[in-house]
């Protein structure tokens, strides 16, 4: 791992006044990248130890960073079952010490895993064919590109869904561009580009459907600011969490052209704390999502909720429902809205080590044609 990745990971620089607080912060930090092992038996975890000052340089003291490198790499086979997706297979490869750059001297070099690693860049290879969703993805991401404060990310991927009553294939490329403002801002501008190709429709299936049959191209540009203040971004315990976004998207061949309006706000409050330091935590979220235009959007760019967006619902199972084509009379298949809104409370205790958790739930929220609550659903349960 280059040096350099400590040096950015921290908020200590020459001829700052020494803060406890950031080193303290910067042990956090450390951490959190998953570059650096953790405490534990054999290893000691980010060690940050302030200097005795010299007598050479009175005022001014040096801060020694010791860290040891860990496993940032790995490649994991699965199967899984969901509501949502069905019957899926995996094959996943994933590193976030990825260094595009270093490529192999040799064969025996890349097979020892001494190649592609070192510069912190996030990468990720993704093949999952399933009985309803597959997708095959490859994406690669610099957080500090070029050593700076912007991030650049980009992707390509294939997904194909086989949904009840029609088949839906994507094929697209995203890329981000991002900047950070201190420790708890970043903002960012993305770009997208997607073929979409809608078939095997269903004779009673929504009028909606037959609107976009064939092929449709998406371009869409987009623009987001979030604050985060959460402890840990992969499992928070505390902290704040919120996202800002718009998005202009145009689909070309349907001449649909509209805007996506986006807010998030999440809270983490730790409740409990038990003697291996394993804390309950209780979340609290609140999100909104917004199409000014009226029937702007098509079926396969509308808001939806329901299944992991909103539990004990099916998936996309909230909200307006469509005409058959067959009869012209309302269907039970529902086709998305302009309008959703989401509120959860979601109290989490930990069982078993890091693995296995308990939750209690309230999920509510309505997706609509117009900005209304009229459908407002609620639902609880346990998990």
């Amino acid at each position: 791992t280059q040096d350099r990745i400590v040096h950015r990971t921290l908020d200590l620089r020459p001829e700052q006044y020494l803060d406890a607080t950031k080193i303290e912060e910067g042990k956090r930090r450390l951490l959190g990248s998953r570059i650096f092992a953790a405490p534990g038996i054999e290893t000691f975890g980010p060690r940050i130890t302030i200097q005795p000052e010299s007598s050479d340089y009175p005022g001014y003291r040096d801060v020694l960073v010791e860290v040891e490198e860990t496993n940032t790499s790995r490649i994991g086979f699965g199967a899984s079952v969901s509501s949502d997706l069905g019957l899926a297979g995996t094959v996943e490869l994933t590193s976030w010490n990825f260094d595009l750059f270093d490529t192999p001297d040799s064969f025996s070099e890349f097979i020892r895993g001494r190649a592609f690693r070192g510069a912190g860049q996030n990468f990720t290879l993704l093949l999952s064919p399933g009985t309803q969703t597959s997708v095959y993805s490859l994406e690669i991401s610099d957080p500090h590109a070029f050593d700076t404060d912007y991030s650049l990310g980009g992707s390509a991927y294939y997904r194909q869904r086989l949904f009840r009553q029609y088949d839906e294939d994507r094929i697209g490329a995203r890329f981000r561009v991002g900047r950070r403002f201190g420790t708890q801002w970043v903002g960012a501008i993305g770009v997208r580009a997607e073929s979409i190709n809608i078939s095997n429709i269903d004779n009673n299936a929504p009028t909606d459907l037959y609107d976009v049959e064939g092929d449709s191209i998406i371009t869409g540009l987009s623009g987001t600011l979030t604050r985060t203040t959460v402890d840990n971004r992969f499992r928070p315990t505390t902290g704040t969490r919120t996202e800002l976004g718009v998005e202009q998207v145009g689909v070309f061949g349907d001449d649909y052209d509209f805007t996506k309006l986006t807010a998030e706000h999440t809270v983490f409050v730790p409740i409990d704390e038990d003697y291996l330091g394993r804390r309950t935590v209780l979340s609290l979220k609140v999100g909104s999502a917004w199409i000014p235009q009226d029937d702007e959007a098509p079926i396969f760019e509308r808001l939806y909720l329901g299944g992991r967006s909103f539990r004990a619902f099916d998936f996309r199972g909230i909200g307006p429902r469509g005409i058959k084509n067959n009869t012209g009379t309302l269907g039970d298949d529902h086709i998305g809205g302009d309008f959703s809104f989401f509120a959860g409370i979601e109290l989490e205790k930990p069982l078993w080590k890091d693995i296995l958790a308990g939750v209690v739930f309230i999920d509510s929220g309505t997706v609509s044609d117009d900005l209304s609550f009229d459908e407002y659903r609620v639902s609880a349960g346990l998990g």
